[in-house]
């Protein structure tokens, strides 16, 4: 009996789930960073599908809401001294003002347009950042750890670091499920599809793709707020630039917008190829990265434009048989 589509992608999607969550407990402190940077990125990318995959508004600026929330929470705890939850709170609500301000104008606009718009707001930000001394400027802010509990959002062991990473994948993952099955994610694929025909439907547009924007610079901004207490410190050049959009934009296109395993699986490829490439080349392999993302594009585009997921779909097909060549 052939299982539903859904059924067997779901299905690898809590194998893989379980593997990353199991993994890190038999590797080394680096194997655990390794896995944080794949399941933070595996989030981003979740998260821009919602909005890129979906309702097909493709955004290469998306860094910007990593960097909002990054950078509302360093100034909550290192300026003001508040309580990181504090932080957590104010980087979300920052990034959700800060989209609905975003997606005013820039919704009214499709495709190219569109793009160009949210690669404009990304380097705007990077220079206002860069240049604004309230901030740090190009030097960026450190984040002072002084008590190490849960409640403060550090940790002696970096194994409790990638749990609080796993709880937010964990979440970016059934938010997917949901959005999937629900009537919004229902109006986004119609809006994707056929935008003009989905309004004489009666599908507001702007309003459906902004609660998915929304949604999708929220969960970034989570992101951002986790990199920072993570690493403790965050600068223009680790939080705004254009790499870490591209880097989100290709895993989900490599794996398959408009899934919920696609993005996953792209972050399972990417992340691996970047890490590898540091690690082997350093600070000599830099800009190595950009390149290899250059020529996945043209393999995507040229080859298999719907990613991997995309070709599962087409291989698990039942093959017509052509009745001509039985007779």
């Amino acid at each position: 009996m052939k299982l539903p589509r859904k059924f067997t992608e779901y299905a690898i999607l809590i194998i893989i789930i379980v593997t990353i969550f199991i993994v890190p407990h038999f590797v080394s402190s680096f194997g655990i960073h390794f896995f944080i940077i794949l399941t933070m990125y595996a989030i981003m990318a979740i998260a821009w599908n919602w909005v890129g995959g979906y309702a097909g508004q493709v955004s290469v600026g998306h860094a910007v809401y990593f960097g909002i929330g990054a950078y509302s929470t360093a100034i909550v705890q290192e300026m003001f001294k508040l309580n990181p939850w504090f932080g957590l709170l104010t980087g979300v609500l920052v990034a959700l003002l800060f989209s609905l301000a975003v997606g005013l104008p820039t919704l009214r606009l499709s495709g190219r347009y569109f793009v160009i718009s949210t690669l404009a707001i990304g380097e705007i930000m990077y220079s206002l950042v860069m240049g604004w001394d309230f901030v740090g400027g190009g030097g960026g802010i450190y984040i002072k750890k002084i008590f190490y509990s849960f409640r403060s959002l550090t940790f002696t062991n970096i194994i409790s670091y990638f749990y609080l990473i796993f709880a937010f994948f964990l979440l970016s993952t059934v938010l997917t499920i949901w959005l999937e099955n629900s009537k919004l994610g229902f109006y986004l694929r119609a809006i994707k599809g056929d935008d003009e025909g989905a309004r004489a439907l009666g599908v507001d547009l702007r309003t459906n793709k902004q609660i998915a924007l929304s949604m999708s610079a929220m969960m970034t901004a989570i992101c951002g707020v986790f990199w920072v207490n993570y690493a403790s410190f965050i600068d223009p050049e680790s939080a705004f630039i254009n790499t870490i959009s591209v880097r989100i934009l290709l895993m989900a296109a490599v794996g398959g917008t408009g899934t919920a395993l696609g993005p996953v699986l792209g972050a399972l490829i990417i992340i691996p190829l970047t890490e590898s490439s540091r690690v082997l080349f350093g600070s000599s392999g830099r800009g190595l990265d950009l390149l290899i993302y250059g020529f996945l594009i043209m393999i995507i585009a040229v080859a298999q434009p719907r990613g991997i997921m995309g070709l599962f779909n087409r291989l698990s097909k039942p093959q017509k048989i052509d009745q001509e060549l039985i007779t």
